[in-house]
């Protein structure tokens, strides 16, 4: 079975991050027990229309 370049690229990008791992002294359970970044916050809530014109043109108070 031939090997894709994405399957080299991702076998390549393995191996630097092991190595990476080694130069810090780091091993998977010390990862593991840092945990992972906190989530994203939430996207900011729309506001309300506040008024709307004779042309049906919407607006919210801000800017």
């Amino acid at each position: 079975m031939a090997t894709t370049a994405t399957e080299i690229e991702r076998a390549d990008a393995i191996r630097w991050i092991q190595a990476e791992m080694a130069n810090y002294g780091l091993t998977m359970d010390e990862l593991e027990a840092a945990g992972f970044d906190p989530p994203l916050p939430p996207p900011p809530v729309a506001c309300p229309v506040c008024y709307r014109n004779a042309e049906r043109l919407t607006g919210d108070g801000q800017g």
